[in-house]
């Protein structure tokens, strides 16, 4: 089992052979099977979101494009005025952003 001060050891010495400009560090491969096992089995951390923006509630995303089902949507409005085609365009947007059709 590694303990803090053993992997404190192994990240001087490798930051010491990066400094030497050494294009390779002698870490015992038992070492390093186990940094990288425990590397992986942390989950991902909160602060990272993958470039995923946070939606405030009454937002929708929608692509920058408008698809060919947000189109036909405003066509069928029968109702006058760019509020009753836009919430129909709202409504037939796809969710997430995932539809990736922007055919007009």
């Amino acid at each position: 089992m590694m303990n803090r001060g053993k992997l404190e050891h192994i990240l001087a010495y490798a930051r010491q052979q990066k400094q030497f400009g050494s294009p390779t560090c002698k870490i015992p491969p038992g070492d390093m099977v186990e940094i990288m096992e425990r590397l992986l089995a942390q989950p991902v951390s909160s602060g990272y979101t993958f470039n995923s923006p946070v939606i405030p509630d009454g937002w929708k995303l929608v692509p920058i494009d408008a698809t060919r089902a947000m189109i036909d949507a405003a066509q069928r409005v029968e109702e006058d005025g760019y509020d009753a085609m836009h919430k129909a365009m709202l409504a037939a947007a796809p969710e997430g952003g995932n539809d990736h059709d922007t055919r007009r």
